[in-house]
């Protein structure tokens, strides 16, 4: 059977980590190697990335794009998550307009250093946080600069907000919720999520695990946007060989008028894509080969 790398787009369900969410995938016949791209906490469901054999190798560039989230948060609950999963820390009384509440969406738009929640995936000298957390170990974790580019909050009920974020990738949707409840000095905390897009790929796009077949899989180059040059194949051996002045020549095939590529995606002359190259320092070198 033929190896075959590239993407699955699945729906997460709400439970599961997204390591256990796709960890059925790698039981199908033509799957060796499998990743995902933006980790979603257990409480979250939606969109999930899942790379499989070399395409794993391109996860970093399919969660680069801006990230779309909708869900309810509420007051008056302070958890030491930061979500309803959490042990609960504090509650209180919530006297403030809900008024104030959806206009302070306003305030936490534009960049910005987060501080990321001791309970994350973020490893600590190789372990995640929120195992060491767990293990009562003091937990620091630098802020993150993030930039959220849209949001918007709207009152469901008593204490009950649902809201709409539109963000970059590395954004802790659940800081931005218990910095909500500090800045209203009532506390507050996430009660569900959904990733709605991880662009240009979006939720409607993706399928559930039970659907997940052969079918479903996109093919590795669909993440990547970059220029496309075709090889021969005495390149493309030159290329597999790592020839060193092939390598440093590439660039002079690259129409002079364009802007230098980070990638480089490279075919054969059938026009089939089989590689990438990353510009590094002064030359290309080759980050993924397929045939």
């Amino acid at each position: 059977m033929q190896t075959k790398h590239g993407f699955f787009l699945l729906n997460k369900p709400s439970g599961p980590s997204s390591a256990k969410a796709i960890y059925p995938i790698k039981k199908l016949s033509y799957v060796e190697k499998l990743g995902h791209a933006g980790t979603l906490d257990p409480l979250a469901s939606g969109l999930l990335v899942v790379g499989i054999n070399k395409a794993t190798r391109l996860l970093g560039y399919a969660q680069a794009g801006i990230k779309r989230y909708s869900g309810t948060f509420k007051l008056g609950i302070t958890t030491d998550t930061y979500d309803c999963m959490g042990r609960v820390l504090e509650e209180k009384t919530v006297t403030v307009d809900s008024g104030v509440v959806t206009n302070l969406s306003s305030s936490f738009m534009g960049e910005q250093m987060q501080q990321p929640p001791i309970y994350s995936a973020l490893k600590i000298r190789g372990l995640p946080s929120y195992k060491r957390a767990r293990m009562g170990e003091e937990v620091t974790l630098a802020p993150r600069k993030i930039t959220i580019y849209n949001f918007k909050i709207k009152e469901v009920d008593k204490n009950l907000y649902s809201f709409h974020c539109e963000c970059s990738t590395g954004t802790y949707i659940r800081s931005i919720v218990s910095d909500i409840g500090t800045k209203l000095k009532t506390g507050a905390c996430l009660m569900s999520l959904q990733r709605d897009a991880s662009l240009p790929f979006t939720l409607e796009q993706a399928t559930t695990l039970e659907k997940i077949e052969e079918q479903c899989l996109m093919p590795w180059w669909e993440v990547i946007k970059s220029q496309r040059i075709a090889f021969s194949e005495k390149e493309i051996l030159d290329l597999q060989c790592g020839r060193q002045e092939f390598l440093k020549d590439i660039s002079k095939k690259i129409n002079a008028e364009s802007s230098m590529s980070e990638l480089l995606l490279y075919t054969n002359q059938e026009g089939n894509p089989i590689g990438l190259l990353k510009w590094v320092g002064e030359k290309y070198e080759l980050l993924l080969h397929i045939e």
